[in-house]
């Protein structure tokens, strides 16, 4: 009797781990990718990742624009947004993580030329713990962005 309890309470921990986001492989998909058409020299760049593995996060990202992109998020300073940079966006197991206007998302600065409406970008996306992942990303005129504010 002893040897079953023991193999249950070994069944039942195995289980438990395979629960935890840092034993298993993270599985990131992106949906909703959009850059607002901009006239100047940077844009934010917004998608949402869904994690339905373990435990990941968003480390960085290139750009075949020929311009640099860095992880943002947006704090509220005594009543103030304010827009900091970020070494990592944490993208936990079983969760989605929204880059939006307002909160987190991808600054892509020093364009060498204005993103058009209609056209597209191609960024890599580099997690912590999975694969590399390519994004193509629709350039769409700044007030269809306000959509995705009211959604």
């Amino acid at each position: 009797m002893n040897a079953l309890r023991s193999a249950v309470a070994l069944t039942v921990s195995a289980l438990c781990c395979a629960g935890c986001g840092a034993d298993v492989e993270p599985h990131i998909t992106a949906s909703n990718p959009v850059v607002g058409a901009v006239p100047g020299d940077s844009a934010a760049v917004y998608v949402e990742l869904e994690n339905s593995g373990g435990d990941d996060a968003l480390i960085g990202a290139t750009c075949d624009c020929d311009a640099e992109i860095s992880l943002h998020v947006t704090e509220d300073l005594d009543g103030i947004s304010i827009m900091t940079g970020a070494d990592r966006l944490d993208v936990p197991t079983g969760s989605t993580l929204e880059l939006d206007p307002g909160g987190s998302h991808l600054m892509v600065q020093d364009l060498q030329s204005p993103l058009t409406a209609g056209s597209t970008i191609d960024i890599t996306l580099h997690f912590e713990r999975s694969e590399d992942l390519s994004v193509t990303v629709p350039v769409v005129p700044l007030e269809d962005l306000a959509e995705r504010i009211e959604n």
